[in-house]
């Protein structure tokens, strides 16, 4: 009796073990229940930080793309506007470099001009002094050849008339002293032949050679010839003396020529030396007036070199402001660009989370639209998923209460409704695995195990139970 009662004894032992043990698997599945339904939590407002996060970054890009087409117009402008403004400022920079360069050389210039004044300052003081003695000489000068130009010109009119009255009878003179010439050549021969004619008849009378009746007549005919060329020698004379006279006569009036030519050169070199001097006076005066104005530029170059540095300082802050601009328009076109590089990489990005945005947008799909259609795709799949976890987590949890309350049970020895428990704590934890299986979810290995802790031990219990009842 003692033995049966111990066995009886030893056999609830086990089975409190076994109760026990499965309370403490069934409590474990609680506990991962509850980490499950945490984890459902968390993976939620992961999702939803997530969705948030994406739906902030779409709305960015977004943003960015409606700003970016908003600015559009002013980019293309600003391009526009910054490639005048580029070469405005070459221009510029080539018109101050060049009135940099220019300013130099008059600052340059005036240096050395003024040098040149203060080495020639006594000259240039001087020079009215000068001018004015060397303009009252040439008029004084001018007066008196104005006094003596009526003489002059008078004068000019009869040494030309006479200059031509000599020249004329000068020429007069060289046609007679021709014919006389001619003339004198015609009695040279005259005489010449007479002379021969006369040797051949002494010749021919001395000898005996002609009759006396020829002698008589030769000799008459050569008296004749002697008388004819002493006649015409006489004339000849008269013409010599006429000629010597006419000479004499054109020499005479040729030195009256030359005095008369020599008062009208005093007066002519009188004139030239008027109008050398006009001349010099002219020219020293021009030089003068250019020194007045080289002098009157001189006074007014410090002014101009002021107002010119001050041009040049206006024009170099000009240029600093515009080139400020364009480096202000240059960073504006840089921000834009930047702007449309970081949206095209945020496309790029975007359609590179998943294969099917990108089918979106090759279909024809706005990126935006297609990211936004994919977020609430993915929402919905998350949403279906953390619905199913939440079904399985909080079935998990049932079927570990009715196991528990099996295993109470069967400590109390309520054998038949723990068995109706066990196999409704069996088959939640099979329906629990099964429906795991069907949304192709997995559950995490500490569900899983605490799962087939479940399964195995309801096995182990609704066979115990099973057992003791056939042992009676």
């Amino acid at each position: 009796m003692s033995n049966l009662k111990d066995a009886k004894v030893e056999q609830k032992n086990r089975i409190n073990i076994y109760s026990i043990l499965l309370i403490l698997i069934a409590i474990f599945t609680v506990i991962m229940s509850g980490l499950g339904l945490m984890d459902v939590n968390d993976v939620k407002e992961t999702k939803e930080a997530e969705k948030t996060e994406a739906i902030a970054s779409i709305d960015e890009l977004e943003a960015g793309i409606e700003q970016l087409e908003a600015n559009r117009d002013s980019y293309e402008e600003g391009k526009i506007a910054l490639e005048i403004a580029e070469q405005q400022l070459t221009e510029g920079q080539k018109q101050y470099d060049a009135g940099v360069k220019e300013f130099e050389q008059k600052k340059s210039e005036y240096e050395e001009g003024l040098k040149l004044f203060q080495a020639n300052q006594e000259q240039f003081e001087s020079a009215p002094a000068q001018l004015e003695a060397a303009r009252k000489q040439l008029n004084d000068a001018k007066k008196q050849l104005d006094a003596n130009k009526p003489m002059y010109d008078a004068g000019k009119k009869d040494y030309n008339d006479g200059i031509k009255q000599y020249n004329d009878g000068l020429a007069l003179y060289g046609q007679n002293l021709a014919m006389y010439e001619e003339s004198i050549a015609k009695y040279t021969t005259g005489v010449n032949a007479y002379e021969a004619a006369l040797v051949e008849f002494n010749y021919a009378a001395e000898n005996e050679l002609i009759t006396p009746s020829e002698i008589e007549e030769y000799q008459n005919e050569l008296d004749q010839n002697k008388e004819y060329l002493d006649s015409v020698k006489e004339q000849l004379d008269i013409g010599k003396a006429e000629l010597d006279a006419a000479k004499n006569y054109l020499d005479s009036v040729k030195v009256q020529l030359d005095e008369a030519k020599k008062l009208l050169n005093q007066y002519e070199a009188g004139l030239a030396q008027y109008n050398s001097g006009l001349a010099e006076y002219n020219k020293k005066n021009k030089e003068y007036q250019g020194a007045l104005k080289k002098k009157a530029l001189l006074d007014a170059a410090p002014a101009q070199l002021v107002a010119g540095e001050a041009q040049l300082e206006a024009a170099a802050k000009q240029l600093a402001d515009g080139k400020k601009q364009y480096e202000e328009g240059k960073k504006s076109i840089a921000e834009f660009e930047d702007g449309e590089k970081q949206v095209e990489d945020g496309l790029i990005t975007l359609l590179a989370i998943d294969p099917d945005i990108k089918a979106k947008v090759d279909s024809g799909m706005n990126p935006i639209d297609a990211a936004r259609e994919y977020l609430d795709e993915q929402t919905a799949i998350t949403t279906t998923e953390l619905t199913h976890r939440l079904y399985l987590y909080i079935t998990m949890a049932i079927s570990s209460i009715i196991g528990i309350s099996a295993a109470i049970l069967l400590m109390f020895e309520k054998n038949k409704l723990a068995i109706l428990l066990g196999g409704s704590a069996l088959i939640l934890a099979i329906g629990i695995s099964f429906y795991g299986t069907t949304i192709e979810y997995s559950i995490n290995v500490f569900e899983i195990i605490a799962t087939s802790g479940i399964i195995i031990f309801s096995i182990l219990l609704i066979a115990k139970v099973k057992r003791m009842q056939k042992n009676g």
